[in-house]
Order: structure tokens, then C-alpha cells, then sequence
């Protein structure tokens, strides 16, 4: 059932959540716990893990947290969400170069970083007084 604007009635926590119950066990078993002591750790029952691994109950956030933590994983993981693509070198093929009075600058790293790693070609015959302002510092290698 769809939420309606204006119907305050609580969606159900299977509208919210994905199904978490089958990563839950797959993560307990690749760890190599049992669900005793998997249990333990958590501070749950074992009869409450396992109702949490078939699907029979739907985990709360402080739950999630603490399995998570146990099973050496991130609750963002559990819930099924893609990490963001973090490969911190930018391949030739995917950077555009950016010309600006005949420097030629391309991203050597990853975007949204403090630091930004640029590859700028300055040609042979540019002039030396010429004085590149921009905010921020520089470090050349």
C-alpha cells in the first residue's frame, strides 16, 4: 500500500526496510558464530536472532547497530546500499582536459576531496610573468 499525502496512518516497518533477514544470517555464518553466540554479543535472545534471521521481526536501528558492528560490516551494507564508487585515482579515459590560456589541466584524483590533484601541461613558450591566482594553496610535484 502506498503512501497517500495528507493519510496519518504509519507506514509498516516492511515498507521501510528491506529484507535484512537472510544478509543477517549470511553475515553470522561467514563470521563463523553461532547464533548463540552471535546472540550473546548482540545482547539478544537466541530465540529473538533467529525470529530476526527468518524475517518473523523486523530489527530496530540500535540493533541493526550492534550486529552490524559484530558481524564487521556497516548498517548502510546490511540494509543493501551500494557504497559510492571511492577509486581515489582518475583513469586518462575519464577525465575531460580543461584549457585555459594554453595550460592544459586534467584531474589526476578523485572529486570532493580537500585536496584536488590536477596534471597541468604548461607549454614550452608561455610567458614566466605570468601569475595563476585561485583560492586555495598549492603543492607541486
Amino acid at each position: 500500500m502506498d503512501h497517500v499525502p495528507g493519510d496519518t496512518s504509519p507506514a509498516s516497518a516492511t515498507d521501510v526496510l528491506p529484507d535484512v533477514a537472510p544478509q543477517l544470517r549470511a553475515l553470522r555464518r561467514r563470521r563463523g558464530l553461532t547464533l548463540e553466540a552471535a546472540a550473546r554479543r548482540a545482547g539478544l535472545s537466541p530465540a529473538h536472532l533467529s525470529r530476526l534471521e527468518t524475517g518473523n521481526r523486523q530489527p530496530s536501528l540500535p540493533m541493526l547497530l550492534a550486529l552490524s558492528r559484530i558481524y564487521g560490516t556497516t548498517v548502510s551494507e546490511l540494509l543493501g546500499e551500494a557504497p559510492p564508487e571511492r577509486d581515489p585515482v582518475v583513469r586518462g579515459g575519464r577525465s575531460e582536459p580543461v584549457e585555459a590560456d594554453g595550460w592544459i589541466y586534467r584531474q589526476a584524483g578523485g572529486a570532493g576531496r580537500a585536496l584536488q590533484c590536477l596534471r597541468v601541461h604548461v607549454p614550452y613558450a608561455t610567458r614566466a610573468d605570468i601569475v595563476r591566482v585561485h583560492p586555495g594553496e598549492e603543492w607541486i610535484h
